[in-house]
């Protein structure tokens, strides 16, 4: 009996438990089903929200930045993506050796990365647009609370080409300086937030095209050409190392249109590395400094004269045999002349010549004719901070200083100025503006001075080329050049200095009907201080390369020009095979000489081996190769040294 009880009761303890593991199971269900309940019906939108925040986010994006083009289609400036590195210090475990592993990488003092590991702050920067490589190399070390991220930013493909002119932008990508400020609005894409897909990773992915549609900046075309670009800067390099200057500008214009197709300053800039650069460096000085004009200034004095009937090329003047004492001071010439015509006054750039036409002219009439010429006010380009130069007001000017402007002396200018006012001439009388945009309508053209004036003055300014004149040196075989010299004392704590000059020359080509005019100015040449031999020399050696570029035959056949020159000039040019086409036509079967030649020219050879070569060096040419010239085309690599070339066409 007890036997049967005791098998009930075990039962009993069974059946119990079974319906306590029952009871568990149901009310489990129970939990799960109002678990499930509440994720699907109560917790549904939260949810919801939370898994789009973990996979999808809204961004804020900024389009690219528009790209800055030469009139040939050479990029000036282009975006790119840059890696940047940034650390949250209260992720980072061990800083001190983060520290030390990171300041290896990206060459920094390993106390100053400590420093930015330990900041009390939630995101701290280590350092932007670094390198592909130093990327990497972060990358690898998989260091928790050191994230990597891409940056856009600019580079300057072309480096040193008009890097005064183009400017550069700061580490937001926003322009500081030259046509990058002058055009931020223009060229900054567009701020724009975009709903993106995060990976596994969080890392944000964009569809394609996403973010160039519609936000990308506008990219800007100049009217610089990137061949004369290269002429010019060579030319003022090697005028200004030759003449030992302190630096040199130089600007091409093309006389119809106004554009300007070259603007080149020495010592270079490039906007690559404008945070190892000083402002002096990157001063954009065509467009900011001004400088008194000296004997420049004479054509437009005479210009005057000739329009208001007080003179004609042919009257003479007596110019006191290089030594006249006018009120309380002396105005000297560089050569002792007696009677002098109106032409040879330009043609010699007589100084007494000059300011007796231009006190029988009159303070008040010379004053508003070069004021319609833009003296005294801006060109207008688009270029922070342009200088407009300094011309006092007429009812403040005595005889002396009438004297003393007529030929170029009391005035300052900018060489933006001059050359606007020298574009009036070139132009037979007709104002028009300066250029660095292609395209531009010119509702400001107007006659100035009549066609019959400014025929006299273009005969004169030949003359002190092609004559016994001021500007020999800038003589071209077979090609008539015009131009006028410049040579003007800089003030010194209030009074002329007795060494420290500027030598300028403003030249144009053809001399009767200008196509071309270039302008060229050197500060404190140490060699000379005369615009005729410091000066002129730059403005010619421009002109001999524009003439291999076939740009102006027409133009040179218009003058005339005798039966022995127009042969001269066609044996020239026919002689001179232009790059891209002379590339073509050779097939280089060993490595050729590159010595002497731009990289553009060195880069079209190589182009045709697909190879890519290393550039040392500062410079316009090159001045020594690896492998050496004959050699056979299978290096590795071909090295490249650049420098400048002296006045005798030899590299250095």
């Amino acid at each position: 009996m007890s036997l049967f009880k005791q098998g009930n009761i075990k039962s009993s303890v069974i059946n119990l438990k079974i319906k306590l593991v029952f009871l568990g199971l149901f009310l489990g269900l129970v939990v799960l089903w109002i678990r499930a309940f509440y994720i699907q019906f109560i917790w549904r939108q939260d949810l919801l929200h939370r898994s789009r925040s973990q996979y999808w986010k809204k961004e804020l994006a900024y389009g690219k930045r528009g790209e800055i083009f030469s009139a040939d289609n050479m990029l000036l400036a282009k975006s790119i993506v840059f890696k940047s590195v940034f650390a949250v210090p209260a992720k980072i475990e061990t800083p001190k050796g983060a520290s030390l592993k990171l300041a290896r990488i990206l060459n920094t003092s390993k106390n100053y990365m400590l420093r930015k590991l330990k900041a009390k702050r939630k995101f701290v920067w280590i350092k932007r647009k670094i390198s592909d490589k130093e990327a990497e190399k972060i990358a690898s070390l998989k260091i928790k609370g050191i994230y990597l991220t891409e940056e856009r930013g600019r580079i300057y493909p072309q480096q040193i080409m008009a890097g005064q002119l183009i400017g550069f932008v700061g580490l937001d990508n926003k322009g500081l300086e030259g046509l990058e400020k002058s055009f931020d609005k223009v060229l900054s894409g567009k701020k724009e937030y975009f709903l993106v897909q995060r990976d596994g990773r969080g890392r944000t992915l964009y569809a394609p095209g996403q973010l160039d549609k519609g936000i990308s900046g506008e990219d800007v075309v100049l009217t610089i050409d990137s061949r004369i670009q290269s002429i010019a800067e060579k030319a003022i390099a090697n005028g200004v190392i030759k003449n030992k200057g302190k630096y040199g500008v130089a600007l091409v214009v093309d006389v119809p249109t106004g554009n300007i197709l070259a603007w080149a300053q020495y010592p270079f800039f490039n906007p690559n590395k404008f945070r190892s650069s000083s402002p002096s460096i990157w001063r954009n000085r065509i467009a900011l400094d001004m400088f008194e004009p000296g004997s420049t200034m004479k054509a437009f004095t005479i210009a005057s004269a000739i329009e208001e009937g007080v003179c004609d090329l042919n009257k003479i003047y007596y110019c006191e045999k290089g030594k006249w004492r006018f009120k309380d001071v002396v105005i000297r010439d560089t050569h002792p002349h007696g009677w002098l015509p109106v032409s040879k006054i330009i043609r010699y750039s007589s100084n007494i010549g000059a300011a007796k036409i231009g006190l029988e002219l009159g303070p008040s009439r010379l004053f508003h004719f070069l004021k319609e010429l833009g003296f005294g006010q801006p060109t207008h380009l688009p270029l922070p901070g342009e200088a407009k130069g300094l011309i006092r007001d007429v009812s403040n000017w005595t005889e002396v200083d009438l004297a003393s402007i007529s030929f170029g002396q009391g005035i300052s200018v900018t060489p933006l100025q001059l050359v606007r006012a020298y574009l009036c001439i070139a132009n037979h009388g007709l104002f028009v503006p300066l250029h660095l945009l292609p395209g531009t309508r010119d509702s400001s053209i107007k006659r100035i001075i009549s066609k019959t004036t400014c025929d006299k003055i273009l005969l004169a300014l030949r003359d002190v080329v092609e004559k016994d004149g001021t500007a020999t040196m800038a003589r071209i075989p077979g090609l008539q050049v015009g131009g006028k010299t410049g040579t003007s004392q800089k003030v010194e704590n209030g009074k002329y200095s007795k060494n420290r000059y500027v030598a300028s020359f403003i030249g144009i080509v053809p001399a009767l009907n200008p196509r071309y005019l270039a302008f060229a100015l050197i500060d404190e040449p140490k060699r000379s201080i005369y615009g005729g031999i410091v000066a002129a020399p730059v403005v010619k050696e421009i002109f001999k390369e524009l003439i291999p570029l076939d740009l102006f035959r027409d133009k040179i056949e218009q003058e005339s020009i005798s039966a022995s020159e127009n042969k001269a000039i066609t044996v020239k040019i026919n002689n001179h095979i232009p790059i891209n086409q002379r590339n073509k036509k050779q097939n280089f079967t060993k490595i050729p000489d590159f010595r002497g030649k731009c990289l553009r020219e060195v880069f079209a050879i190589l182009s045709r081996k697909q190879l890519i070569p290393i550039v040392k060096g500062i410079g316009l040419v090159v001045v020594k190769q690896y492998p050496a010239p004959g050699s056979s085309w299978k290096h590795e690599k071909i090295v490249l040294w650049m420098g400048f070339c002296d006045g005798s066409d030899k590299v250095q």
